[in-house]
């Protein structure tokens, strides 16, 4: 602290002793996070983040040299060494005369939101959310620090109508009555987890292959998905037959979906 300190130092056998401390100057600021270049535009066909296109913006030439990290949807991209040819979930940047972020296309959602998140070294996040018509917005927030908790990443996993047993015990979990959505789709094939927890323990879940949607062998699942209806059936194994039991769904780019189901395999809401 500036100004005048009072440092008092005690000793057994000894008489206190006060020493006044005098500190000049002013305490050193803390590192500045620098605004983020405005956007110049979005190419929806292209899937690139224009910040200039005349060669003219030298602070978003600094700016695309401090990316460090994009997600979009929730999943994380790579970068890529060429925007002409991307890979599945990779990203590139241009730094030229036109200066762009150019994302591959395949963790878009084509008929809803698409939120794209850039990090940037020294500067604030950038979101940018793409519209199912091809329009843009796009907001800044200061970043997380270290320590901070991080939000969940991914977007909301849609929920369940109902579950049911059959009569092999295998718990089947309806998403749609006759209603299929394409965003429901999405989800659907996006599932690259699935786990049961009893309440003793968890057991993961592995796709049953074959033909048939019959009674299932121990820890499998099997998806079925058609023009009108999604579900996903779960053998009975894993199920606590004297209470609840909980169904994980893990899929790209979305939260964890968590489900409860009774003993008698109803959904619990």
């Amino acid at each position: 602290m500036t100004g005048e300190n009072t440092v008092v130092i005690k000793a057994d056998g000894y008489a206190d002793l006060t020493v006044i401390v005098k500190i000049d100057g002013e305490e050193e600021p803390g590192e500045t996070i620098k605004e983020v270049p405005a956007v110049l535009s979005y190419g929806a066909s292209s899937h690139a983040i224009y910040f200039d296109k005349l060669g003219t913006n030298t602070a978003a030439e600094s700016y695309l040299n401090a990316v460090a990290k994009v997600t979009v949807n929730g999943t994380e991209y790579q970068k890529s060494a060429y925007t002409s040819w991307l890979e599945d979930n990779e990203y590139g940047i241009l730094n030229d005369t036109d200066k762009y972020i150019k994302l591959d296309g395949t963790s878009f959602d084509n008929s809803g939101d698409t939120t794209i998140v850039i990090e940037a070294d020294g500067y604030k996040t950038l979101t940018v959310t793409v519209h199912s018509d091809g329009t843009y917005t796009t907001s800044t927030s200061d970043p997380a620090t270290e320590g901070e908790k991080q939000p969940v990443a991914g977007i909301d996993a849609p929920q369940p109508l109902s579950a049911s047993k059959d009569s092999y015990n295998d718990v089947t979990i309806k998403f749609t009555d006759s209603n299929l959505t394409s965003e429901i789709e999405v989800f659907a094939n996006k599932i690259n987890a699935v786990a049961v927890n009893n309440g003793s323990s968890e057991i993961s879940y592995s796709v049953e292959e074959g033909y048939g949607f019959f009674g299932l062998s121990d820890n499998s699942y099997k998806i079925a998905l058609d023009g009108s209806d999604f579900s996903i059936k779960l053998a009975d194994n894993g199920f606590n037959t004297s209470g609840n039991s909980t169904v994980t769904l893990k899929a790209e780019g979305y939260k964890d979906l968590t489900i409860t189901i009774d003993k008698d395999g109803n959904l619990v809401k």
